[in-house]
């Protein structure tokens, strides 16, 4: 079937090979009772990784493969997370760091403003004269 097909998606009704299907689904079953623990399994860690090497796909559906592929999609998904997250982040930091720039300006210019303004003059007061108004 792989040699034919390029994987180990077999169907669990695959007519051109009725046994092999029925194997199949056998050791999906044996796959299953082995990891949840619900039932004795004639499947072992050694049969099991032998299968993975192979590229079984262990849930039988055609876009799912094998555990070992599975884990290959977690982990790309795990790094696309991460790589998302740091451009975010720089994002963020570029963002900060233009406030940071605009504001910096901004005080820049309003100190250049005020430094531009004349000072208003200190004025004194004249006394006023006194009334000479004698009698």
């Amino acid at each position: 079937y792989k040699a034919e097909h390029g994987d180990c998606n077999i169907p669990s009704k695959y007519p051109p090979n009725p046994r092999l299907a029925i194997w199949i689904k056998r050791q999906r079953r044996q796959f299953k009772f082995f990891h949840d623990g619900s039932q004795p399994s004639t499947l072992n860690k050694y049969r099991i990784d032998k299968l993975n090497l192979l590229g079984f796909a262990w849930n039988g559906r055609a876009n799912v493969g094998s555990i070992a592929a599975a884990k290959k999609r977690k982990a790309e998904r795990s790094a696309m997370a991460a790589a998302a997250a740091k451009k975010q982040k720089r994002k963020a930091e570029r963002s900060t760091s233009a406030a940071a720039v605009k504001k910096k300006s901004k005080t820049q210019t309003q100190t250049a403003s005020s430094a531009k303004k004349p000072k208003p003059m200190a004025t004194k007061a004249k006394k006023a004269a006194p009334s000479v108004a004698k009698k």
